[in-house]
């Protein structure tokens, strides 16, 4: 890669290549070092640079970080080296270097081109210049957070608040933006008292401004309401979840999406408390408005059928889950195919129901079912296959059908061995399962040896 300085000079002066040309070049793969040559000379690279940064330099590094390429993207950055960036380029230089250092996976660069993006933000003079620079840097905190580094990020989202404030004042959406993005940081580092504090200012904020029924207050409540049932203060979360509610009911109308989505939350809500009857209502009151609304093959509508059912089974009332699981797995399997992963879900619950109910022999040709399909999409030597081995040799112990419950748990336990090793949990649940049937088939060898020795004379009447 040749720095500016050592670029020969071409032997005539016929100025430079078209924009266009360059860009078709570099559709071409033809590297950075066989392009930069056609700037030609240090002094006019750098006249070109300054007049036309954003038009030249930028479609290169955009083209080379959407297509992933870590080292066509440092050539760029490296060519450009010390020449002066002009000022009004500067806010996307900064964004989209932080952007390659993030492909590069080194967060501490991307928030050091963060941090230099809010300086920018806080002492440019333009004032366009400012809101691109405050922009950038919440692009890149973004990016810090989807690597996973909201501790990284989150001082980045608290200057970004301040200068926000600066830019916009108090009660702006864009304030009110960037601490919503503060909250989900927190939240993501696990501390849910800070990010709670930090909403309530959001939702009194957008009430004051907007009004109790605007889009943006609608969504406070919910973030409110997620705050506080992660720190178990769930009353509270009812509260705001059933707020909301009534708000998206009267304005909405029962059907709309969004409507339907804050009664699915308020039954998630009211299942941790353990009001399951509750829950039950508002689970059955969304299926039958997605089935009328969506119609019943609507991945929404199955999603809110398995947890209904999966209420039911919690309530015990395993007949009328086993009668929903049947119904669902039969869609599943007519629109998902009997391979996918939510059929396969469907079909081992269904077993596990019947089991409950005492009906070993359905179960049991269930997970026979549930074994050949497994069998037949992941192969033989796989986690889910040995799974199902497992739950069949239990059904078949069960039944009593020692001798085949063993060759299952026999060939659950050598699987999980080998795939796990031994300590495994499933290992050991494994090797259980195959010991508690070696010791039925003992008890079981004994008493008829009994039997055969002392055979029971039958009773003499009198």
């Amino acid at each position: 890669m040749p720095n500016i300085a050592d670029t020969p000079s071409p032997s005539t002066d016929s100025g430079f290549a078209p924009l266009s040309l360059i860009v078709r070049q570099e559709a071409a793969e033809k590297t950075w070092s066989e392009l930069w040559p056609q700037l030609v000379e240090k002094q006019k690279a750098i006249r070109i640079i300054s007049a036309d940064f954003g038009g030249l330099i930028f479609p290169l590094l955009e083209s080379a970080i959407t297509s992933n390429k870590v080292a066509r993207g440092l050539q760029i950055v490296d060519a450009v080296g010390t020449t002066p960036i002009p000022e009004g380029n500067l806010a996307q230089w900064y964004k989209l270097n932080g952007k390659l250092a993030g492909l590069m996976d080194a967060p501490e660069r991307v928030a050091e081109h963060a941090r230099k993006l809010q300086e920018l933000a806080t002492n440019s003079a333009g004032e366009g210049g400012r809101v691109a620079a405050w922009v950038g840097a919440g692009v890149l905190a973004d990016l810090l957070d989807d690597l996973d580094e909201s501790a990284i990020s989150e001082p980045i989202h608290r200057q970004s608040v301040e200068i926000a404030l600066q830019l916009f004042g108090p009660g702006h959406r864009n304030v009110l933006d960037s601490q919503n993005d503060l909250a989900n940081a927190m939240h993501a580092q696990g501390k849910h008292a800070e990010a709670e504090e930090v909403l309530r200012s959001v939702l009194t904020a957008c009430e004051h401004v907007f009004g109790p029924d605007h889009p943006g207050t609608l969504k406070g409540y919910d973030n409110l309401a997620l705050a506080l049932h992660l720190q178990g203060k769930h009353d509270q979360a009812e509260q705001e979840f059933r707020k909301a509610l009534a708000i998206r009911v009267r304005i909405l109308g029962p059907a709309h999406f969004e409507t339907l989505s804050n009664r699915n939350n308020l039954a998630l809500e009211l299942s941790a408390q353990g009001k399951h009857a509750e829950e039950e209502q508002e689970h059955r009151a969304v299926l039958a408005t997605r089935e009328r609304v969506l119609g019943p093959e609507n991945p929404q509508t199955l999603w809110t059928r398995s947890l209904l059912i999966f209420n039911l089974r919690v309530q015990n009332k395993h007949a009328q889950a086993e009668a929903g699981l049947r119904e669902l797995l039969n869609l599943r399997e007519r629109i998902l195919g009997p391979e996918n992963p939510d059929t396969l879900k469907s079909r081992s619950d269904l077993a596990a129901t019947l089991r409950i109910q005492g009906k070993h022999e359905e179960s049991e040709k269930v997970h026979r079912e549930l074994l050949a399909i497994r069998e037949r999409a992941f192969g033989s030597d796989h986690p889910d296959v040995y799974r199902s081995c497992f739950n069949l040799a239990f059904a078949l112990l069960y039944l009593g059908n020692l001798l085949e419950a063993k060759k299952y748990a026999e060939r659950n336990e050598a699987g999980c061995l080998k795939l796990f090793g031994p300590e495994h949990s499933q290992s050991r649940e494994a090797t259980k399962l195959r010991q508690t049937i070696e010791t039925e088939m003992d008890h079981r060898g004994w008493f008829e040896d009994f039997k055969k020795r002392w055979p029971r004379k039958p009773v003499e009447s009198t």
